[in-house]
């Protein structure tokens, strides 16, 4: 409990360095895969479009493939991990992690759509084996390669 508060706060101060949205979200969304620390490695942010009635990407962070993931992984098992003052923009462009050319966009009218049944009833979803889940688009499959699959709202 101390060291996700702890985590929530430097988090927080880094969000204070910057104004730009762009910057914001990756902020949060390397806050999110550091370290692999809350069990990912990988993240998008989808946000609902009103106006087309699609969920698209905004932003997409995260290795490439597994081994990228690994290497990540073993540079921040040598290092501090999430710096105690914070996160700037500048320090930002040198993170390992990666800011992925990921654009999709998915109706809110799709019947099989974990992200869009996250969305619809306000609730978070645990896949374990998102190959086998109907469910997980496999548009978001082949992107993530992931195994496990997360979806909040």
């Amino acid at each position: 409990m101390v060291e996700e508060l702890s985590l929530l706060y430097q988090v927080s101060r880094s969000m204070l360095t910057t104004v730009k949205l762009d910057q914001l979200l990756r902020i949060i969304l390397t806050s999110v895969t550091l370290k692999n620390q809350r069990g990912f490695d990988r993240a998008t942010l989808f946000l609902v479009n009103d106006q087309e009635n699609v969920i698209e990407t905004m932003l997409s962070i995260g290795p490439r493939s597994e081994a990228e993931a690994e290497i990540w992984r073993q540079e921040y098992e040598q290092s501090r991990g999430f710096p105690a003052e914070g996160i700037s923009p500048p320090e930002m462009e040198k993170a390992p992690y990666g800011i992925q050319p990921l654009r999709m966009r998915i109706p809110l009218s799709e019947k099989r759509s974990i992200l869009i049944k996250a969305i619809r009833e306000k609730r978070a979803f645990n896949i374990q084996d998102a190959a086998s889940d109907p469910e997980v688009n496999p548009d978001i499959l082949s992107v993530s390669g992931a195994a496990p699959l997360r979806s909040f709202p």
